[in-house]
Order: structure tokens, then C-alpha cells, then sequence
């Protein structure tokens, strides 16, 4: 599996981990090979595998939305404060992979996300820049996205891209940073959040910027936005889940003015 799509899978399912412990709780990651000599509900069937646990102490999961959990689009969150994308990607990029996943979970004692993986006995190669990888000289980048881990996630991305970064969790937060900041060339923000739309954010951005280049993004198929009047070619949307060669690629495109709808 791609080690860049194996992270956001697995950071996925800690930022739901975090989200079910808002008064503390414990969090555990543990990943080890496993054989099966035969089917069972726990498992995926015969095989060697590898397999990684995402598990917390939260409130548990339903029976009724249990069954639910990976639908597109499904959440139990408030409106903006989620997209129903997570789980499901999850669940995409690992049956890609020709994997499964099984949850068990029990009301009050907390719940285990397992990712079973079909084991290789390939050497992993040494990690190397991706093909016509484009670097930033220092830009500094304004990224702004409500889901902290996601965003931890991908200010690292581009900091080893070579952007210099500013961070924030939403809207307000974003134009107060700004009124510090003597300049700034990027701006990357999620279109759905609390406070503000990333469109309107990027309004508002451009009036004390006005050589602003944009970046949109977020977890919704392009078409449950009326973005297109809002892209051109210092503007874009980039569609998570997305990895390092594309937002680099993203944020270089309306750096110089090359960006397309």
C-alpha cells in the first residue's frame, strides 16, 4: 500500500478516536503480522496478513449506526463539523489495497478499528521525491482546515515542500492571524468549516492580499460546490484525500499563475 495513503488512512481513524474521547481517554496503535488458517467474524479470511489497530476508550459505537459507519456521506456529527467522508475513504483505500476492515465496539468501553492488509515480502525502497516533484522556495502558505490531525498532516507536507507555514482551525481564526502577517502568497483552505465558508474566507483574505493565490479544498466531490466562478488562474480545488506530489503540484500551479479549473 502506498505509504502516503496508509498515513491518512490511519490518521483518519485517530482524528475519529480523538473525536469519540473529548474528556480524555486512551489511544492505541499496534500493528503486527498475523496468520489465518480460517475465516471467522474478526478476521479476513486465510491468509498472512498485516494487521493495525486504531483503538480508544470513547463512549462506543451504536448497533444502528455501526452498520452505517462507512456509508458515504453518513455522520453523526453536527452540520459543518463533518463531512461523512472519513470512515468511508478509509474503508476505499483499504479495499483498494486488497484489504478489509472490522470494528468491534461496545458502548462505554470504547472502540477498535482493525485494518487488515495482505502481507508482502517485498523490501520497501527508499523513500525518493515523486516524479516532476515541484518545491516551494519559502512561500509562506496560510493553510486553514478545522480537522486538526488532517491538517497537522498536510502543514507537513508542505513544509517539506519547502512553503513556510501558518496554520489556523477556521475562519475567525484565520483572519486574525492575518492582521500579523506582513505578507502572503497561499492560501489553502477547506470549503466546509465553522465560522465561515473557505470561499468567503478567501474574500476576505484577498482584500488585505489582493496577489493572494488560492487553494480550496475539501472531502465533498467538486460538484456540491459552486466553485467554478471562484477558480481561474491563480485559484484551484483539490479534492481530498489528496498526497503530497498533488498539493504541491496545487499550491505551485497558482504560485505562478497556471492553475486550471
Amino acid at each position: 500500500m502506498d505509504a502516503g495513503e496508509l498515513s491518512r488512512v490511519v490518521v483518519n481513524l485517530v482524528a475519529n478516536a480523538v473525536d469519540a474521547m473529548p474528556s480524555g481517554g486512551h489511544l492505541g496503535l499496534e500493528a503486527r503480522n498475523v496468520t489465518w488458517t480460517s475465516a471467522s467474524e474478526d478476521s479476513p479470511g486465510p491468509g498472512e496478513w498485516v494487521r493495525i489497530d486504531v483503538s480508544d476508550t470513547g463512549a462506543g459505537i451504536p448497533e444502528d449506526v455501526r452498520s452505517r459507519i462507512f456509508e458515504h456521506f453518513f455522520t453523526t456529527k453536527e452540520v459543518g463539523s463533518g463531512t461523512g467522508l472519513g470512515l468511508a475513504s478509509v474503508y476505499g483505500a483499504v479495499r483498494g489495497a486488497g484489504g478489509q476492515v472490522t470494528v468491534r465496539s461496545e458502548l462505554g468501553e470504547g472502540t477498535t478499528f482493525s485494518l487488515w492488509l495482505p502481507r508482502s515480502e517485498l523490501a520497501p525502497e527508499p523513500p525518493s521525491e515523486p516524479s516532476g516533484f515541484l518545491r516551494g522556495v519559502g512561500q509562506r502558505v496560510l493553510l486553514v482546515d478545522d480537522q486538526e490531525a488532517l491538517r497537522r498532516v498536510a502543514a507537513k507536507m508542505l513544509e517539506r515542500a519547502g512553503y513556510e507555514l501558518v496554520q489556523a482551525s477556521g475562519a475567525d481564526e484565520a483572519l486574525a492571524l492575518a492582521e500579523d502577517l506582513d505578507h502572503l502568497e497561499v492560501l489553502v483552505t477547506d470549503m466546509v468549516m465553522p465560522g465561515g465558508s473557505g470561499d468567503e474566507l478567501a474574500a476576505a483574505m484577498l482584500v488585505r492580499f489582493p496577489k493572494l493565490a488560492i487553494v480550496y479544498t475539501s472531502g465533498y466531490t467538486s460538484e456540491n460546490f459552486d466553485v467554478q466562478e471562484l477558480l481561474g488562474r491563480r485559484a484551484t480545488y483539490l479534492a481530498k484525500p489528496f498526497n503530497r506530489k498533488q498539493l504541491a503540484s496545487a499550491v505551485n500551479a497558482v504560485l505562478h499563475g497556471e492553475a486550471t479549473s
